[in-house]
């Protein structure tokens, strides 16, 4: 016979699922000790345990005297980010390093995706290179005529969109970040760095009805990052 859970674990799964969902804001107060006993029908020992344990993973703050309250974001918060560009932004330009049609997307673009994909490469500088670059675009984006002058544009969005006519900053995408040293020597010396300088690795996945339309793999100069999260 299976051997029951602890009637507080349950408990605790059960008020983290609450916990996670937007039932509770940041510093709302939470369930007390004699809340939880009419509840959950346990006893104080059991009660204050559940508290204990959500204070130790966080979720809650405990301050004699005056209650218990949500300390941790839950998972379903809306927040609103901005890239605050901790620089001129109107000295950046763009150089396009590399721009073709490729027999083969890279594994991030996606399993189900088996067709030629646009490879562009590009460096952003003010005064010098601060980040680099490699997209893979959905081959329907973009054309060769429509590439050919690359060089010499700022926004490859910008070009998609008179091509395609698509806006890809409406598309639903996904944006990973993460902190890496420069995979490749190639990289190392378009941005100025050494093997163990530490960047910003962004990975960005741009969709649209399930479909890949761009994966970005980019490397930034720490000092060049800036974000702004409010909920």
């Amino acid at each position: 016979m299976q051997k029951k859970e602890p009637k507080y674990l349950t408990i605790i799964q059960a008020l983290e699922t609450e916990l996670n969902s937007s039932k509770f804001k940041k510093n709302d107060p939470f369930y007390s000790e004699s809340d939880l006993k009419k509840k959950y029908h346990v006893s104080s020992t059991t009660a204050v345990r559940v508290l204990n344990q959500l204070a130790d993973k966080k979720y809650i703050t405990r301050i004699q005297g005056k209650g218990t309250f949500v300390s941790k974001f839950n998972l379903s918060t809306s927040v609103r980010i901005t890239d605050t560009h901790p620089y001129d932004t109107t000295q950046e330009t763009v150089k396009i390093l590399d721009a073709h049609l490729a027999s083969k997307a890279p594994s991030n673009f996606g399993e189900n995706y088996h067709e030629e994909v646009w490879s562009i490469e590009r460096i952003r500088t003010v005064q010098s290179a601060f980040q680099y670059s490699k997209s893979w675009f959905n081959k329907n984006l973009l054309s060769s005529e429509a590439i050919e002058n690359a060089t010499h544009i700022n926004s490859i969005y910008e070009l998609i969109r008179e091509y395609s006519k698509m806006d890809m900053y409406k598309q639903q995408f996904i944006q990973n970040y993460s902190i890496s040293t420069a995979p490749t020597k190639k990289i190392s010396k378009l941005l100025k760095v050494s093997s163990v300088d530490l960047l910003v690795h962004e990975e960005r996945w741009v969709e649209k009805n399930n479909e890949i339309l761009e994966y970005t793999d980019s490397y930034l100069l720490p000092k060049y990052f800036g974000l702004h999260i409010v909920s």
